[in-house]
């Protein structure tokens, strides 16, 4: 016995009761009756109310006076990065931290909050981004071991 998806039309052939015989497991949200011939690419088709509907679809146009979406430039590429690896290492800073390297990590935070003004002053050069929009910049701090 075959039937038919009410939501998108889709054929299935039904599995035998395996008590019944003659009988057989049917799927809810199926219907027997097979759906009217549509074009998928431009209509959908329906079963609603015990008959199959067939609808257009409706393509929105996209409005094209949306601005572009701005690329971000190394500058800010660079200040998110070091706000990332800052978040990575805030955990350390909690007064209950167990480790005996905190003044490290201390140091370490420091020198990352310093690293755009660096860059700004010409002590370090500038942050550069690759064709697909990366951040190149290969003059971090080094983390504490």
């Amino acid at each position: 016995m075959i039937v038919y998806n009410i939501h998108s039309g889709h054929s299935y052939q039904c599995q035998p009761h395996p008590i019944r015989e003659g009988e057989f497991l049917i799927p809810s949200d199926t219907t027997s009756e097979p759906p009217p011939a549509f074009d998928g690419s431009t209509q959908v088709c329906i079963f609603e109310n015990n008959s199959w509907v067939v609808s257009d679809i409706i393509v929105e146009k996209i409005d094209e006076n949306l601005p572009e979406i701005e690329t971000p430039t190394a500058m800010e590429s660079l200040r998110y990065e070091r706000n990332r690896l800052l978040s990575m290492s805030d955990w350390r800073m909690l007064l209950d931290y167990i480790g005996t390297d905190q003044a490290e990590w201390i140091e370490y935070r420091k020198q990352l909050k310093n690293v755009p003004q660096k860059v700004e002053s010409g002590e370090l050069p500038e942050p550069t981004l690759n064709s697909d929009n990366e951040l190149v910049f290969e003059h971090w701090p080094v983390e504490p071991a």
